[in-house]
């Protein structure tokens, strides 16, 4: 038994799949962080009210602000980022664990249940490549579809109710497709009821037997497969029926990807990126040679930087840019002590190309549209119309084709008499 039990936990399996679990689900929080968290920041700290995830930490922490949750959250972005592309650091992790988890649990304003899971895989990453913390993600992975499974047992899941409820009208095509071969609605509703709930068991049990999925066991070999299948489906559906769950699906299919697919596509997957780190490695050797010419390139990217950020126009950004970018200056320098300049030089490089990263997201996206419209409704419901005309000029400046909020400004402009 105990034989057993070592052979799950610290048994063979491809290094390959952590690698391509860590940095894909790293680059993809990044832009997860920019484009989907902080549009919703405006409504943090309105009214000087506040409830956490967790009652010790409103004790301890001043009420969040926009510019205290946005700065947050892109400071995690940016450390997803640097990480993902100059290879990730055990430091660097638990600075982003810590800074992503913080992000969500400041407020309940931020009520994503995948938060939570997104936090202990990051946890898990500080220990890669130790088998056990990859094979501890799947477990975790496998209990979030165990529970769905659970929750989704309710007899208005079963019947199909709830989810044509939330779907009916993205639901037609198939429905119709089901009546041309004589399926009655009601049938057709609670089979598809009923096999939502199947594919999260069977994508439970996938996880389940993942950390055995390069050993000898067939049967680990199919069921992971069969999961794979079933993970793709289930999230892609839920794309495709807009189940409105973030890029949880996202992170979902890459770790299906990573942990349930036969391990030679998973290897060649990996081996790009091993690749790209050799490449990135070599470039860092040859120019990190010198410490003053180090400090000198980490001063400068680290000015650039900051600027960059400061013309994204957002609270709290230009502070987070800043302290990154600080913080990588830091090690610079306790590696310049240790003779090692090499890893500290990839960091600042992918750092400031995270910056530019969050300058062409910002500048591509509808992130900062959506949190001044935000923050000017908000004012607006609370008759702060000076806030509110302030909040919507610049949401105005910021709209893509057809999305003026003009009326907005001039409503505010007669509500305060000008």
């Amino acid at each position: 038994m105990i034989d057993r039990w070592n052979a799950y936990w610290h048994g063979a399996s491809s290094g390959a799949r952590g690698t391509l679990l860590e940095r894909l689900v790293l680059l993809l929080l990044a832009f997860d962080c920019w484009l989907e968290l902080v549009s919703h920041g405006a409504r943090y700290g309105e009214g000087a009210f506040n409830v956490a995830h967790f009652a010790w930490l409103d004790a301890v922490q001043p009420v969040p602000t926009p510019a205290i949750y946005v700065g947050t959250v892109t400071l995690a972005g940016l450390l997803a980022f640097a990480q993902a592309v100059g290879r990730p650091t055990r430091a660097g992790m638990i600075a982003l664990a810590l800074s992503y988890t913080y992000g969500w649990a400041m407020s309940l304003l931020d009520a994503y249940q995948h938060h939570y899971l997104l936090s202990w895989v990051l946890l898990l990453f500080v220990f890669y490549p130790a088998a056990w913390a990859r094979h501890l993600s799947a477990v975790c992975i496998a209990c979030v579809y165990f529970f769905t499974g659970i929750t989704k047992t309710d007899p208005a899941w079963r019947s199909g109710a709830a989810l044509e409820h939330i779907a009916h009208d993205r639901m037609r095509p198939f429905l119709a497709f089901a009546e041309r071969l004589h399926v009655p609605t009601d049938t057709f509703w609670t089979l598809v009821g009923h096999s939502v709930v199947v594919l999260q068991f069977v994508v439970a049990a996938g996880y389940l037997v993942a950390p055995r999925r390069d050993g000898p066991s067939k049967v680990a070999a199919w069921l992971a497969t069969l999961a794979w299948f079933a993970a793709m489906a289930f999230h892609i559906g839920a794309e495709v029926l807009d189940l409105k769950i973030g890029w949880f699906s996202y992170y979902m299919m890459i770790a299906a990807s990573a942990l349930l697919l036969p391990r030679r596509p998973v290897e060649w997957m990996a081996r790009h990126i091993d690749r790209f780190d050799a490449w990135f490695r070599d470039v860092a050797n040859d120019a990190a040679t010198e410490t003053a010419s180090v400090m000198v390139q980490v001063v400068l990217t680290a000015a650039v930087a900051v600027g960059i950020a400061s013309s994204v126009d957002m609270p709290g950004v230009t502070a987070a840019i800043s302290l990154g970018m600080a913080s990588i200056a830091v090690g610079v320098f306790v590696a310049a002590r240790r003779g090692r300049l090499g890893v500290p030089w990839r960091m600042n490089a992918a750092a400031f190309v995270g910056a530019l990263a969050l300058w062409a997201a910002f500048s591509l996206s509808e992130t900062r549209y959506d949190f001044y419209r935000f923050a000017g409704g908000d004012a607006r419901k609370r008759g702060e119309y000076e806030r509110a005309l302030e909040a919507y000029q610049k949401a105005d400046r910021y709209a893509p084709e057809g999305k003026s909020r003009r009326a907005e400004v001039e409503a505010m402009k007669r509500a305060l008499g000008r």
